[in-house]
């Protein structure tokens, strides 16, 4: 319902906001999120994990410790951060708004710790009850143009709700719990709590602050090598690119683990049938939004969005073919976690950050314009994507002849 919200909206944002505006914001989340992408260094997931209620309320209060401390940093390099020397004058832009930065890290800090913390006491409704209202409250928050004079604020300050206000709808809950069992924060048992998840936190803070680094790298160059409007086109882009994959290829993903988790590592041959019959399932459903926006991409998005946002459609036409090789990756790189070959997905991710830099740095030697840019980068990441499919498909094929 939550993401519904969302893409329900996004025809009426971007008539309100121009690409200007959408691209300054875009590169301030972008910052966010690489930021807050480390910012418990995820000790918050390791919250469900423990057997006893006093070792969890340690790790909640652990991984606030870490939090609070980490936007303090964040927060003094920022204040005698007093411009940014770098870039274009849209990139200089982004200097203004800074200051959400802080605010916004401890936020999704505060939401990650909290959801975790539910999700251990099975507090499921609180869950989805604070995902729908923080969808609600950002969105509308965004919307405020249609009754007040058009500021970016609004629309940075809707997307940063849309992703933290959760943690603080249901902080107080969270805080209540733990006053009732007296957890008290000491450094020695932290450190014991720590220690014993440690790889856990060493290995999930280092995969996903490269994932996210990754996702967040074209914005980022496009904000310092072009301009705002350019980002601002891109950004919509790839959100738009990213629906099928969040509606269509994360519910079959779910699906297909929770088939193949039942039947263990072991039944490897119906593993196999299974992923091989995914694959041909995924490449005749991929080719439904890759056609369509492959021919169509701006004439559709010129309509549903607005006829200034048509260069959108231009990026998204040239990127749907790596759209295929994502949506058939995505559910099958599932089997990684029942073959217990969790590793690969950290080499899987240096991987795929090491071939984005590589289509960017190369871009930026040749003096590649905007189109260029997307070109070369769409084909790095299909190359990526193809051999992460290929590598799956081996490693089901390699467990069968061990089995």
């Amino acid at each position: 319902m939550a993401k519904i919200i969302g893409f329900a909206t996004i025809p009426i944002i971007t008539r309100l906001y121009n690409p200007e505006l959408m691209g300054v914001s875009s590169s301030i989340m972008s910052i966010i999120l690489i930021l807050s992408s480390i910012s418990t260094l995820k000790t918050a997931v390791a919250i469900p994990l423990p057997r006893s209620d006093s070792s969890a309320g340690v790790i909640v209060l652990l991984s606030s410790f870490i939090l609070f401390l980490y936007t303090l940093i964040i927060a003094i390099i920022i204040f005698y951060l007093k411009k940014i020397n770098i870039g274009n004058s849209d990139f200089l832009l982004i200097s203004d708004y800074l200051y959400f930065v802080p605010i916004a890290v401890l936020f999704i800090g505060i939401n990650e710790i909290v959801s975790n913390y539910l999700i251990r006491n099975k507090y499921f409704n609180r869950l989805a009850f604070g995902n729908i209202v923080q969808s609600l409250v950002g969105n509308g928050l965004k919307l405020l143009p249609l009754f007040l004079p058009v500021n970016v604020i609004y629309l940075l300050g809707g997307t940063i709700t849309t992703i933290g206000f959760n943690g603080l709808i249901n902080l107080v809950g969270v805080y209540n719990d733990l006053s009732r069992k007296r957890i008290k924060l000491s450094f020695k048992l932290s450190m014991s709590i720590y220690h014993r998840y440690r790889d856990l936190s060493f290995y999930r803070t280092l995969s996903q602050f490269i994932l996210v680094l990754t996702s967040n790298l074209p914005i980022l160059y496009f904000s310092y090598v072009f301009d705002a409007h350019s980002t601002g086109i891109l950004a919509l882009t790839i959100s738009m690119i990213n629906v099928p994959i969040v509606l269509v290829a994360q519910s079959i993903g779910q699906a297909y683990y929770g088939e193949i988790a039942a039947l263990g590592k072991h039944k490897i041959e119906q593993i196999k049938e299974l992923t091989v019959n995914l694959v041909k399932r995924m490449l005749l459903i991929s080719s439904i939004p890759f056609l369509t926006i492959a021919f169509l991409g701006e004439e559709i998005f010129s309509t549903l969005f607005g006829e200034e946002w048509q260069g959108s459609g231009e990026y998204a036409s040239i990127m749907s073919i790596y759209l295929i090789f994502n949506l058939l990756v995505l559910p099958v790189i599932n089997v990684l976690n029942v073959l217990e070959k969790n590793k690969l997905y950290l080499q899987f991710n240096l991987q795929r950050f090491a071939l984005i830099m590589l289509s960017l740095i190369i871009s930026y030697v040749i003096g590649a314009n905007e189109v260029l840019t997307i070109k070369l980068y769409s084909a790095f990441l299909s190359v990526q994507y193809l051999f992460v499919l290929i590598s799956v498909l081996h490693i089901i094929k390699e467990d069968k002849k061990g089995a």
